[in-house]
């Protein structure tokens, strides 16, 4: 209870300090619809959209908004709560796997990585669908623990893994990990093949993942557009035929800043490998998923591993604890002291107020720590911007939004057009939108070109602009029209990776008032 309240604690002092990232803004949204019509929904234009993927992450948050108000801190305790499930289920399988100390120190580990804080603090899915994953292969473990197997035991199975794929439907890869894992631990005992409740789980399973996905397909409305992203994907690809490809990008992002020494006691950990089934169950099942998300999905982000975080950590403590047992296996009384040394190394650079060995590498490009490896980051400005907008914007004035479910989220409606000049965004061309395309998201028009902008201009006496995130804006727009925004447009606000700009007609009404 007292590594749940650490858990709970360093979430929660943080927990409002940034704004709403684009994805959890969209949670937030679908939360909305559940609390309006009972299921995840958001508008689009003058259409409604469904929920196709992270079908089950919408609802706690609904409840807590339900529950507290709606507020960036309610739509994030959900995260905040099944970090505190997930470190209490640690403490339990890594106790029930290796003994207690190996529990409170994996336990320790998740309640203070930087990793794992920047996901408890917010409100998309990795939180969950950890919690998830660590409860499914708690329930497949017991497949091959030799304990006497209950029919429960595989309804145990199809509850949690069906809660880990509605949850994220990327976490499939699990599914043959498992399978995989199962038939080389437990070669030879076959009873659980043989039996039929476990026949019942593997068709339930097959039947969720069959309905989620011809429930996304049927959802898809016949338009054209030119479409680009992760969204897209919906099934495995050869990603190694791909030039992208990149086989160590996890190993070189994992290994790097707070993680040099997880990454170092997971090695010392394979010569535990031989001796010890659980370290082998754990270890089998983080190789192989990594495995399958590099060389089968063509698109690499950090969040798509950390449902393998709980797993790593119980591992790198197991570790830990074999290797002070060993340094004084021949003075027991002394295991104690170097499990202490031990604990205080990791420590004294996995937590976020400790030595972090990143610093020492700050000025070198190919070696910057993502931003989700590090608990010092601002995070974008969104709410600023949005904020100042509010205060400023009069009736008739036109929006030009980049992102613009955080605006919606923060109140500030869904705007009025989309500036991409390069194929960096999915857009769509529906018989309702001609001539124009519109964005994937809020179903806004989308400028294409600076003569369709100089159009709108010419047709309003204030036009807004909303350049967040203003790195990622630039690169959709070019550098020329974004040159000509900056000669233009006022620049109202800078807030971070956010700009918010104004343009006011000269011909129509002063500007005396535009930044007051």
């Amino acid at each position: 209870m007292v590594l749940v309240a650490i858990t709970t604690w360093v979430r929660m002092a943080g927990l409002s300090n940034n704004s709403f990232t684009q994805d959890e803004s969209t949670m937030v949204l679908f939360a909305r619809g559940v609390l309006e019509r009972g299921y995840p929904f958001l508008r689009q234009g003058s259409s409604d959209f469904i929920i196709s993927t992270y079908e089950l992450v919408p609802y706690p948050i609904a409840l807590a908004i339900k529950l507290f108000g709606d507020t960036e801190i309610t739509a994030r305790l959900p995260a905040v709560a099944f970090s505190g499930l997930t470190t209490w289920l640690i403490m339990r399988f890594a106790t029930e796997l290796f003994d207690r100390r190996t529990g409170a120190l994996a336990s320790l580990l998740f309640a203070l990585l930087p990793w794992s804080i920047y996901w408890g603090r917010n409100a998309f899915y990795p939180s969950q669908v950890a919690l998830a994953t660590l409860l499914s292969t708690m329930a497949v473990f017991r497949l091959i623990s030799g304990l006497p197997l209950r029919p429960r035991d595989y309804l145990n199975i199809w509850l949690a893994v069906v809660f880990m794929y509605l949850t994220w439907e990327g976490s499939i890869g699990m599914l043959p990990t498992f399978f995989i894992v199962l038939l080389m631990l437990s070669w030879g005992r076959w009873n659980w093949l043989r039996d039929i409740h476990a026949w019942t789980a593997a068709i339930g399973i097959v039947a969720v993942v069959v309905a989620q996905l011809t429930w996304r397909t049927v959802l898809r409305e016949p338009y054209q557009g030119v479409v680009i992203g992760r969204s897209e994907v919906s099934s495995a690809e050869l990603a190694f035929m791909s030039p992208s490809f990149d086989p160590l990008y996890y190993l070189v992002q994992l290994a790097s800043g707070s993680h040099l020494l997880i990454a170092a006691s997971l090695l010392i950990g394979l010569f535990w490998w031989r001796r010890s089934m659980p370290m082998r169950y754990l270890g089998l099942i983080v190789l192989l998923y990594g495995t399958i998300m590099t060389t089968l999905l063509g698109y690499y982000a950090l969040r798509y591993v950390f449902l393998c975080a709980p797993l790593l950590l119980i591992m790198v403590a197991a570790a830990t604890v074999m290797l002070a047992d060993q340094i004084t296996n021949r003075a027991p009384k002394l295991s104690a002291a170097a499990l202490g040394g031990l604990t205080t190394l990791h420590l004294a650079v996995a937590t976020p107020w400790s030595l972090n060995p990143s610093q020492l590498f700050q000025s070198t490009e190919s070696l910057r720590v993502p931003n989700e490896l590090r608990d010092d980051m601002p995070g974008f400005s969104f709410r600023e911007i949005a904020q100042e907008l509010l205060k400023r914007i009069q009736p008739g004035d036109v929006i030009i939004v980049q992102a613009p479910f955080p605006f919606q989220a923060y109140g500030g409606g869904q705007g009025d057009y989309f500036l991409q000049t390069q194929t960096a965004s999915s857009v769509f061309l529906t018989e309702t939108s001609l001539p124009r395309y519109t964005d994937k998201w809020a179903g806004n028009p989308v400028l294409r070109t600076k003569a369709e902008l100089d159009e709108v201009m010419a047709k309003h006496d204030r036009v807004w602009f909303l350049s967040a995130p203003d790195g990622a804006t630039q690169g959709i727009i070019g550098k020329e029209l974004y040159s000509t925004i900056l000669r233009s447009f006022e620049l109202v606000i800078d807030r971070g990776d956010g700009r918010l700009f104004l343009w006011i007609n000269p011909g129509g009404e002063t500007s005396s008032n535009a930044s007051s």
